[in-house]
């Protein structure tokens, strides 16, 4: 079960960046942020009998500090698990504190595409039985690029660092391409609608299997300051969920008075 519980916890921790809305076009600068909140269901895994279904409503924070940096904060305030045989066990979940920083920015003229860096730890917060009860460490590089104002694809790639706090660790591989394309007319030059396509892969080590997911999720903006988000993801591996879905709600705002926006 630990195994599984972790392998869990890591596939929330792939999923962080696509739960709520696909990647933002528009430049952020200080003061800027954005505040998300969805719930997530999962079935049990095709190789994993006692589990039968897995919860979770995540939250995240980001602020900018500058159009190159941005720290967030990530935890699911409910963490929900099924066990066969056992009574349902909800709690808090894992809390994430990170950091994105963008070395190089597009250049559409030179056709460059951009490149980030994104370093984010896990803080062992979740309560008893729902989660690995470790320090976990994420390290990933982004590369970016806006082939038309309606298509954009993202490569990452990186490595998931567990169980430093303990003295002993496990590296696994990580990569993940993610296709967002507009639907529907442009308004102002953005889209009320676009489809973000995304494919999450985990190397298996020591006491974790193979992940490999897939994830379609539809978007609504509402307003420059709302944005809806909703759809299904599905694990290919055996030992991930087989299928699930997933919802939720952004806003972005400012802490800049008007004045200072000016």
């Amino acid at each position: 079960m630990k195994s599984i519980s972790r392998l869990f916890l890591l596939a929330m921790l792939l999923a962080g960046g696509w739960l709520f809305a696909s990647p933002s076009m528009s430049a952020q600068t200080l003061g800027d942020f954005q505040l998300s909140y969805g719930y997530n269901f999962g079935l049990g895994a095709r190789k994993d009998a006692l589990s039968s279904n897995k919860q979770s409503a995540p939250g995240k924070f980001t602020i900018f500090l500058s159009s190159r940096l941005s720290l967030r904060v990530e935890s699911s305030s409910i963490k929900s698990l099924k066990t066969e045989g056992e009574p349902r066990n909800t709690g808090l979940g894992d809390t994430s504190f990170a950091a994105n920083f963008q070395f190089l920015s597009e250049d559409p003229e030179k056709k460059w595409p951009g490149l980030a860096l994104d370093y984010s730890a896990k803080i062992p917060t979740a309560s008893k039985g729902l989660g690995s009860g470790e320090v976990d460490h994420q390290i990933l590089g982004i590369l970016s690029r806006t082939f038309t104002k309606r298509l954009y694809g993202e490569i990452d790639g990186g490595v998931y660092v567990s169980g430093v706090a303990q003295g002993t660790s496990t590296k696994s591989g990580l990569i993940s391409v993610i296709g967002s394309s507009g639907l529907g007319p442009a308004r102002g030059g953005d889209f009320k609608w676009s489809l973000l396509d995304e494919i999450d892969y985990a190397r298996a080590v020591t006491g974790t299997p193979t992940s490999l997911t897939s994830t379609l999720l539809l978007s609504r903006t509402l307003s420059p300051k709302w944005t809806l988000v909703g759809g299904v993801n599905a694990g290919i591996t055996p030992y991930d969920p087989k299928f699930g879905f997933t919802f939720g709600v952004k806003y972005s705002g400012s802490f800049r008075s008007k004045r200072l926006s000016r």
